[in-house]
């Protein structure tokens, strides 16, 4: 190879490494760009959502829980009425009537932990209790299985 090929691959090599290094730079300034308006869109939309969650308190009262409704699945137990279970979960949980949704939301295995496992009499039947599902609103929804207790 010959000194002028060698000096113009040699020159064609150093030209192509500075514009490789040219588009890099123009790529890395793009995304500190991009970087950094995104930073300001979630401080925007951070603070806006900050305004709407204030709003939305003062502009709502607090929601209270009213009532507790009681599903049996898949069905009652002979000899067990729907009034006999309502009765008896609003005995172990009707404290809850008239708490803020917003603090059972914080806690919501509340329902399920006051009254999973827990034995449901009726007469001289006994019954262990489990929480099938818990909806969280004005009324407290709750689903329960009752498996029956030998009474031996």
């Amino acid at each position: 190879m010959n000194k002028p090929s060698f000096a113009a691959a040699l020159f064609g090599f150093i030209l192509g490494v500075i514009a490789m290094f040219l588009f890099q730079a123009r790529d890395l300034n793009t995304l500190r760009y991009n970087n950094a308006s995104l930073k300001q869109e979630n401080s925007d939309l951070t603070h806006e959502k900050e305004l709407l969650s204030l709003k939305l308190e003062q502009s709502n009262p607090k929601r209270l829980i009213q009532s507790i409704a009681v599903t049996v699945e898949p069905q009652l137990p002979a000899g067990v009425s729907q009034v006999d279970v309502n009765q008896w979960v609003r005995q172990q949980i009707g404290f809850l009537i008239g708490t803020e949704v917003s603090t059972l939301n914080s806690h919501p295995n509340m329902p399920r932990e006051f009254l999973n496992d827990k034995i449901f009499t009726v007469d001289q039947n006994k019954y262990k209790v489990k929480v099938s599902y818990a909806f969280l609103a004005e009324t407290l929804t709750i689903g329960l299985t009752l498996t029956p207790i030998d009474n031996s």
